[in-house]
């Protein structure tokens, strides 16, 4: 179970992630986040496992590769059963 300290921490690195990675739009008064709360739950799965010893090193790096492909539209990413399911998009839709 994660502490206020951890979760705050987990929080700081996710909201790092999606600003470096610029996945916040503003129009004005508007946020355009489309991809960040599926990014957030991916990331935040990923260091709540590792903290708890559930995943490898290679697991991890095969979720951040995946959330490369999330963000640059090649794939969409759903969770199915608390197991993230990767589906490709084909080439020519958006």
């Amino acid at each position: 179970m994660n502490t206020l300290r951890q979760q705050k921490s987990i929080n700081e690195y996710i909201k790092k992630y999606i600003y470096e990675n610029d996945l916040i739009n503003r129009d004005g008064n508007i946020l355009y986040m489309e991809k960040t709360f599926t990014i957030a739950s991916v990331l935040r799965y990923c260091i709540q496992e590792n903290n708890n010893k559930n995943i490898t090193k290679k697991q991890i790096e095969s979720c951040f590769a995946v959330l490369k492909e999330f963000i640059s539209g090649n794939v969409n990413i759903v969770w199915n059963d608390n197991k993230l399911k990767v589906i490709k998009i084909k080439e020519g839709n958006t």
